[in-house]
């Protein structure tokens, strides 16, 4: 999994925007409420009426700082 990969499936999940909120990335990466706000915790956003918008780049490194590498 590269940085690259995590950003295009966030885009698809996007419909191709270069900004993504909440539930566009838990239904990308599989993940519940919990996971999904402590990995977008502490990043800018746009506030679209009550939706908060993240920058698909800035949420893909955070997911692929999560990344681990297997023996």
């Amino acid at each position: 999994m590269t940085k690259t990969s995590i950003r295009k499936a966030l885009q698809r999940s996007a419909g191709g925007a270069e900004f993504v909120n909440i539930q566009q990335i838990k239904r990308c990466m599989g993940w519940g409420n919990d996971r999904t706000y402590e990995t977008v915790k502490g990043l800018g956003f746009i506030r679209l009426g009550r939706t908060r918008q993240y920058d698909v780049d800035e949420v893909a490194a955070k997911i692929y700082e999560q990344t681990e590498v297997g023996a």
